[in-house]
């Protein structure tokens, strides 16, 4: 007989079991977490439990990228468990919520809910639980080309991971940030902050990379620093070519034919106009082929 048989309490057997579910899921069993979830709930009733049964039903339907389901779960669990008292789970489950909307496209409901768990969060002193509320805060502000609201929750995000020294997040939240002075046409600010992220980045996370050296390279382009960005561009295409991003490929090519030819190099500038021209016949855009065609034929 299991362990939770031999409790007297039936709410404890409940409660039991909801803990034995978490367990299930986090070692890749949402089956059986979904039985046991079963199990706690026709023995209970409880808020404190059902808050949790739900919470899981909701992380079983988020893996399954069901997520309206695990949209209305979360809800429930983070209303079950602000009723019982329970702030660290209505916490857990508000911040799943806001994770599943950003996932759904919902971009103004996310930063709805995300504004609110992380106002809680920094209320209760959960430093890693408002970083991570603010950066997908600034993601949803990003969707709604937010930009200035975006940056300002990036930022206290970049402040958290510094204050807390955590590391491997430093990078992506001062890329963060970076991107978002680039959208706001403050480039020299851009180059500053995403040349850090790039001094602490690991250079083996290929689609990070990708974004990074991209962004800068045109926040470089648009403060004048031609040399900068074109070796910039140039260190961006490996990245880009590991990930078969052709639309990237395409502007890439163009802006470093443009370079080249601006400095008279015009055998460089022909070589990077025909690889531009090979990725629009890839990628099937007509008009960057008729674009690069007479580029190319400027040339001679």
């Amino acid at each position: 007989m299991e362990l939770y048989r031999e409790l007297d309490s039936v709410t404890q057997q409940a409660e039991v079991l909801g803990q034995l579910a978490l367990i299930e899921f986090n070692d890749g069993k949402p089956n059986a977490a979904l039985d046991r979830v079963n199990q706690a709930d026709e023995l209970s009733e409880v808020a404190p439990l059902r808050a949790l049964t739900n919470f899981i039903r909701g992380l079983v339907a988020q893996r399954d990228k069901q997520l309206d389901k695990a949209i209305e779960f979360f809800e429930k669990a983070n209303q079950l468990a602000g009723q019982a008292g329970r702030g660290a789970l209505a916490l857990d489950a508000g911040m799943k919520m806001g994770e599943a909307l950003l996932s759904s496209n919902q971009t103004a409901k996310a930063a709805d809910v995300l504004n609110r768990v992380a106002q809680i969060a920094q209320g209760i002193r959960a430093p890693a639980q408002e970083r991570t509320a603010c950066a997908m805060l600034a993601q949803a502000h990003a969707s709604q080309k937010n930009f200035e609201a975006a940056l300002g929750v990036a930022q206290r995000a970049l402040q958290i991971s510094t204050s807390l020294k955590f590391q491997k997040l430093i990078p992506a939240d001062l890329y963060n940030v970076g991107l978002f002075q680039l959208m706001l046409k403050k480039p020299s600010e851009a180059v500053a902050i995403l040349k850090q992220s790039r001094e602490l980045a690991d250079a083996t996370n290929v689609p990070f990379m990708k974004e990074l050296l991209f962004h800068l390279a045109q926040a470089q382009l648009q403060i004048g620093e031609r040399s900068a960005a074109e070796q910039t561009l140039a260190e961006a295409m490996k990245p880009i070519q590991a990930t078969q991003d052709g639309g990237r490929a395409l502007i890439v090519y163009q802006q470093l034919g443009e370079l080249a030819k601006a400095r008279n190099d015009i055998s460089r500038a022909k070589q990077m106009f025909n690889q531009a021209l090979n990725i629009a016949k890839q990628v099937k855009n007509k008009e960057a082929q008729k674009a690069m065609k007479e580029r190319i034929k400027e040339l001679k």
